[in-house]
């Protein structure tokens, strides 16, 4: 675990952050994903939370309005990691 990832909270932002299906939830939804999810929250109601500051944090960039490659994908996500390190 990272050396700032210390709190409940924390830790599953940083979850929500590297997880690559979250993280294409955020950036490129689709019926299906959005289904999926809706049924983990509706499963993990106490995880919501923490997940709706990661999706926060991932639009800060303002990337939902455009399309990515692959290789921009990555770059954000190294990006996050970098900044919560």
């Amino acid at each position: 675990m990272h050396k700032n990832v210390s709190t409940f909270t924390d830790k599953h932002i940083y979850e929500f952050l590297v997880n690559d299906d979250f993280i294409n939830y955020v950036i490129n939804p689709s019926p299906a994903l959005e289904k999926q999810w809706d049924q983990f929250f509706g499963s993990n109601p106490q995880l919501q939370s923490a997940a709706t500051e990661a999706r926060s944090i991932l639009c800060g960039a303002d990337i939902t309005n455009n399309p990515l490659q692959q290789s921009e994908y990555e770059k954000i996500k190294g990006n996050i990691l970098a900044k919560i390190v």
